[in-house]
């Protein structure tokens, strides 16, 4: 696990947090993420009694951003190891496994795998609001993406460290555009210099 994160990731053990694994998740990806989370703890709270819980293996995938800044396809997998009788969680084990060398393309469905007998529900469609009975899902808003597309370039040629003369090069646009872009991007974003912006845009997934 340590060398999960520190190579393919770039997060130091001791800097992990729940918050840095979401943050380097697609941001295409971020609404199936929590519609999945959300339909397992429905099912699980609501559709099984609580010692059954502990006979399900939740599958679904995400695509996270590696210490290259690109992006590879993981199998998440989690499995309840220990609940209280009442079914509230104590103990979960959960692996990330690289699969992009078999794929690429998220197929968006989520599997619920029954073991020791259980029945499985297999690739469920997780944006089915009927998908179980008396499923109401969670209204999730994620923050409107108020850059443009040009403004999105710049800034990803900020977070590497370039000049303003350096990404006006790479943009083949004029040094003055890129301040003018560079002015739009700090007004939008409400931060006061290029070092809050690009931990803010990491935060949100725009790099």
């Amino acid at each position: 696990m340590t060398t999960f994160f520190v190579t393919l990731l770039g997060i130091e053990p001791d800097d992990f947090s729940l918050e840095k694994l979401v943050n380097a998740m697609h941001r295409d990806d971020l609404d199936f993420f929590m519609r999945c989370e959300d339909v397992v703890a429905h099912f699980l709270k609501n559709c099984i009694p609580p010692e059954q819980m502990v006979n399900y293996k939740i599958n679904y995938c995400l695509r996270e951003r590696i210490s290259d800044g690109s992006y590879r396809l993981f199998l998440m997998q989690t499995l309840t190891l220990k609940t209280t009788e009442e079914g509230a969680l104590l103990k979960v084990f959960g692996t990330h496994t690289d699969i992009s060398h078999i794929t690429s393309v998220n197929n968006h469905r989520l599997s619920l795998i029954g073991l020791n007998g259980a029945p499985s529900y297999l690739e469920l469609d997780v944006f089915d609001d009927h998908l179980f009975e008396d499923f109401v899902p969670y209204t999730y808003q994620p923050s409107e993406l108020s850059f443009t597309k040009r403004e999105l370039e710049v800034i990803q040629w900020m977070a590497k460290g370039l000049s303003t003369g350096a990404i006006a090069t790479e943009l083949n646009i004029s040094i003055q555009t890129v301040f003018t872009h560079r002015k739009n991007i700090l007004r939008k974003s409400g931060v006061k210099n290029t070092s809050e912006l690009i931990a803010m845009c990491i935060r949100k997934g725009y790099i």
